[in-house]
């Protein structure tokens, strides 16, 4: 009887336990079950949180607007330009309207003022600020440049820059714009500057060069400082290039010489011209060609007149 009693009691004590493991495994795949999709959402999110901030950044943080030079003082009564470019990176091909304003009210045109930007590149347009008649030396204009995605209209950009009105004034020209000699040959160019301003001033020139093969072509200024140039007058220099002996078919460089007042150094102006060296020609072969039948006609008419003409 105690052996059957303890036999039954072993046996609900087994039941019991299989129960509860039962029990608990369940609860415990339950809640697992629970963490791991309330986990599985939350990866979720956070991928699409991710994703969605860096569309955003994508869209709008690889765009940008630039403005050179920043600062310019004119003349009165003349025109500024500035240089205004769009930067595209890292997205595809879009559109971009420009608008100027200004605190005084002057007139501010752009060559364009519908941007084509394509994929991962730039584009770059011209702005022009009037200085009108009457206003007085030192005046500063503000003007600000404002840039619209025409894809994304909350994608804005702008940029700022600035116009001093002054009594001083400078221009300069270069001709001929493009000069193509040789290697081993100077490329040589006239410089002009003109006061336009309403006092005499000094100038100074700087030369820079971009190279296409890599190597200065040593751009060189006969005269590089003017002294004492009245209004309205024109002063002269010569600027020359050498061609590389060793430069290749359709080589070049382009020199820009800017001018820059000592009176004021925000006066400048500049110019750039282009070094070049020639592409090969089959015009040279033809001429050759044609000299070396010439030749062989003469022969063969010497002989045929001369000692071929008796026959022995």
């Amino acid at each position: 009887m105690v052996y059957v009693a303890d036999h039954r009691f072993q046996l609900a004590l087994s039941r019991s336990r299989h129960i509860y493991k039962s029990i608990f495994q369940k609860s415990l795949g339950f809640r697992m079950d629970v963490r791991w999709k309330a986990g599985l959402a939350g990866l979720f999110a956070s991928v699409l949180l991710i994703f969605c901030f860096s569309s955003k950044v994508q869209a709008q943080g690889a765009v940008s607007i630039s403005i050179r030079p920043q600062e310019r003082h004119a003349k009165v009564g003349t025109e500024s330009t500035f240089e205004v470019t769009i930067n595209n990176e890292g997205r595809e091909a879009d559109s971009f309207f420009l608008e100027a304003s200004d605190n005084l009210g002057w007139d501010l045109t752009f060559d364009e003022d519908l941007l084509e930007v394509p994929e991962n590149w730039h584009s770059t347009t011209t702005l022009t600020v009037t200085i009108p008649e009457g206003v007085e030396a030192y005046t500063e204009d503000n003007i600000l440049v404002i840039a619209t995605s025409q894809r994304e209209p909350t994608l804005i950009r702008h940029a700022s820059c600035r116009v001093t009105a002054v009594l001083l004034g400078v221009q300069l020209f270069i001709s001929p714009s493009e000069n193509i000699q040789p290697p081993g040959e100077v490329a040589t160019f006239k410089v002009t500057i003109k006061n336009i301003g309403g006092g005499v001033d000094n100038y100074i020139l700087e030369v820079e060069e971009i190279s296409f093969a890599g190597r200065s072509w040593e751009p060189t200024l006969d005269e590089d400082f003017f002294e004492d140039v009245a209004p309205g007058e024109n002063r002269t220099t010569t600027l020359t290039a050498t061609i590389p002996k060793g430069a290749g078919e359709g080589d070049w460089s382009t020199i820009k010489v800017k001018v820059i007042s000592q009176t004021d150094d925000m006066i400048f102006d500049f110019w750039s011209c282009t070094a070049k060296a020639p592409m090969e020609t089959n015009w040279g072969y033809f001429v050759t060609g044609i000299g070396v039948i010439v030749a062989a006609g003469i022969v063969v008419a010497v002989l045929w007149k001369g000692p071929l003409a008796g026959g022995g």
